[in-house]
């Protein structure tokens, strides 16, 4: 029996695939699933310079970062809702922060048994470059790292 798995999201295909995998590898043998959504207020920094840019009006940070908090409690209360009603033990959480940082601390604050993510399936080029959240919690994580990888197979 595995104590509690922390699953962070971004509700990216990818992030959505580990979460099938998290109902299917843990269904019966889990004490809790924690969902996790880290917000990086920089990239709401981004847009304000963009939207400043190339906007046809200014974007107010705050009004817009209150927006997406709700949003994306939204969501993550969804999750939750979703995992109780196959049976889970699921508790949400949404974070401000820089997501590696985050899930490493909410990881060893809660005593995760297990992290489960999704991977976006950078090339190697990007990931020297850009770097990666999961290479991140992979490489620094006092936990065991489970990355479901996205589909790769071409179609067509």
């Amino acid at each position: 029996m595995f104590g509690k798995i922390l699953y962070p999201t971004d509700f990216s295909e990818p992030s959505q695939k580990a979460l099938d995998s998290v109902r299917r590898l843990f269904q019966g043998c889990v004490e809790e699933i924690l969902v996790l959504h880290v917000f990086d207020r920089r990239e709401l920094r981004n847009l304000a310079t963009v939207g400043g840019i190339i906007g046809k009006y200014p974007i107010d940070l705050d009004e817009e970062f209150n927006r997406l908090e709700s949003e994306h409690l939204t969501k993550v209360k969804k999750i939750v809702d979703d995992l109780k009603s196959v049976g889970f033990a699921a508790t949400g959480i949404v974070r401000e922060g820089i997501p590696l940082r985050e899930i490493l601390n909410v990881a060893d604050e809660e005593k995760a048994s297990v992290i489960v993510l999704g991977s976006h399936g950078k090339s190697n080029f990007e990931e020297v470059i850009l770097g990666s959240v999961s290479e991140g919690v992979i490489k620094q994580s006092q936990q065991p790292v489970l990355v479901i990888k996205r589909d790769t197979r071409r179609r067509g």
